[in-house]
């Protein structure tokens, strides 16, 4: 379980830089969102055929129904994120989206029968009060209501996306990765085809920040995600993916230049302490897995 945990603490940084590459690209939300679905799927496609690999998904039909989910889940997250980054910018968005692991958390006894550790309760709190002091750029009226929706939706989908990704049990690594980002292709597509219509117009400069969020942010981040996920608890993905706003928030002052004040950085802190706490001083048992009861009655 140690590599899936190393795997997924290198996803979450990836994912971090989203916005900061994002910035860099002249397009329309919901466009950096079609690419990087593109060009993320035929990557995945293309190592999962060299690697001589065989697709087993269609023998196990409850797997394939959460990886749909899961995929739809990940595709309008994107949009709405993608979006947010745009109004409100991306340390604010990026926090908004990550309420959706506190939604994970609150759930997880409900959906994985996982009970809450002191240790990880008390290091939920301090990400809490971290994301307060960090976010209050928000409620200060910052960022436009449409933005601040986006973000709150962002959060909805993303813990859609965590806990259908969960119940899959069957399909792993490159074939779970890839299947994920087709699926999430789907509302993207639609989307972008009810506003331009088959029209995309691509400028020559944004084409290597296109090519790196493709690559790096959707192909490598998503397989490292998704490889690691079905081997660590609910609530371990939901403390430590608070590393990722982390990232943005850092990125976002060191390149994008976002205001950087002492209330700010005493969140950052928190929010690294808190996730420190949850899992090293609890022994790392959240990396263990767990199968869902139902899953366990089906089998």
């Amino acid at each position: 379980m140690k590599k899936d945990y190393m795997k997924y603490l290198s996803s979450l940084l990836i994912y971090g830089s989203n916005g900061v590459v994002a910035s860099g690209i002249h397009m329309a939300s919901y466009e950096k969102v079609f690419l990087r679905v593109v060009i993320g799927c035929t990557i995945l496609f293309g190592i999962f055929a060299l690697m001589r690999n065989r697709f087993t998904f269609y023998k196990y039909k409850r797997d394939t129904f959460f990886l749909a989910l899961s995929g739809f889940s990940m595709g309008i997250g994107w949009l709405f994120l993608f979006e947010a980054y745009d109004r409100i910018g991306v340390g604010t968005a990026t926090l908004l989206y990550y309420i959706g692991p506190a939604i994970v958390m609150a759930t997880a006894p409900l959906f994985f029968r996982e009970r809450f550790t002191p240790s990880k309760l008390i290091g939920f709190a301090m990400v809490a009060a971290g994301m307060i002091f960090i976010n209050g750029q928000v409620s200060g009226g910052s960022g436009s209501l449409l933005g601040i929706f986006c973000g709150l939706m962002s959060a909805v989908t993303y813990a859609s996306l965590v806990i259908s990704s969960k119940y899959v049990q069957h399909v792993k690594g490159l074939e779970n990765a890839f299947l994920q980002l087709f699926f999430s292709g789907f509302p993207v597509a639609v989307y972008l085809l009810m506003k331009n219509g088959a029209h995309l117009a691509i400028a020559s400069a944004d084409i290597p920040s296109i090519l790196f969020l493709g690559i790096v942010n959707t192909s490598l981040g998503i397989y490292l995600y998704f490889s690691s996920i079905t081997g660590l608890k609910a609530q371990t993905v939901s403390v430590l993916g608070y590393l990722d706003p982390l990232t943005a928030v850092v990125l976002g002052i060191l390149i994008l230049g976002e205001p950087a004040g002492p209330v700010k950085m005493l969140g950052v802190a928190l929010i690294l302490s808190g996730s420190i706490l949850a899992e090293l001083l609890s022994g790392n048992k959240g990396l263990t897995r767990r199968r869902p009861e139902k899953l366990r009655r089906a089998a």
